[in-house]
């Protein structure tokens, strides 16, 4: 049986979106977007890139 690896972007209290900008998704109102950009660093460019998690 083969496994299933999922990566997603999630904070603390369960907001999941891509970390685009905030005008990514702004549906219900929603205005912050983007939340997780700040915290990238070189590390999570290449667990984000790659296909084996780190």
């Amino acid at each position: 049986m083969r496994q299933i690896k999922i990566q997603t972007f999630m904070s603390l209290d369960g907001v999941m979106q891509a970390p685009g900008g905030p005008e990514e998704d702004t549906t219900g109102g929603f205005t912050l977007g983007g939340w997780s950009q700040p915290y990238w660093d070189e590390m999570m460019g290449e667990v984000v890139v790659s296909r084996e998690v780190v």
